[in-house]
């Protein structure tokens, strides 16, 4: 090898090198940015981050649609973790949290979700984990893949009449799951 073709050799050798890597690390790159970007809460379907204060309104639109259904208010919520149960363990519940049993007719609704937040200032936060019932654990593997992005945990008064017609308020509390587009999860 004379002294030419030796330069020439050792010229290529560094593009050779980063070829060959490149051709390995582009794709390992490429499937780290993935789980990455479904960490910090981006959807793929829609281009775009979480926005979490829509996905608050969406939780609060959820409790003001679900609200004529409500048949339970508490002067103090269960401790954290404990299921906002129905039914009969919603009653068992009752005892622990003085709670009062409405019937539909009674109840005050909300008129949109800007009066909610009015009536329950601080009434919401976007959590890795739910305050209100229980849910199964989200795993890892739930956000690093967009199916978990977090849960959106709403406290607020239950508003109704009593037997005298007097207006009173109430506690009730829920958590919402959603995933990174803002979906409610499914479990």
């Amino acid at each position: 090898m004379n002294k030419a073709e030796h330069v020439d050799a050792s010229r290529d050798a560094p593009q050779r090198y980063w070829r060959r890597h490149v051709g390995i690390l582009a794709p390992l790159v490429a499937l780290s940015v993935y789980p990455v970007l479904n960490l910090a809460g981006f959807c793929f379907d829609e281009n775009r981050f979480l926005d979490r204060q829509a996905t608050i309104r969406d939780g609060i639109s959820a409790v003001i649609a679900y609200y004529p259904s409500i048949r339970f208010a508490y002067n103090k919520l269960p401790p954290g973790g404990m299921q906002l149960a129905h039914g009969e363990e919603r009653r068992a519940l009752m005892k622990y949290s003085d709670g009062i049993e409405l019937e539909q007719q009674q109840l005050v609704p909300y008129r949109d979700v800007d009066e909610f937040r009015a009536v329950n200032p601080g009434c919401c936060s976007f959590t890795p984990t739910p305050e209100f019932d229980e849910f199964p654990a989200t795993s890892f593997l739930d956000k690093a893949t967009g199916r978990a992005a977090g849960f959106v945990n709403i406290r607020f008064l239950v508003r109704f009449r009593d037997s005298s017609g007097q207006l009173v308020s109430r506690l009730s509390a829920y958590s919402f799951g959603y995933t990174n587009c803002g979906r409610p999860m499914s479990f």
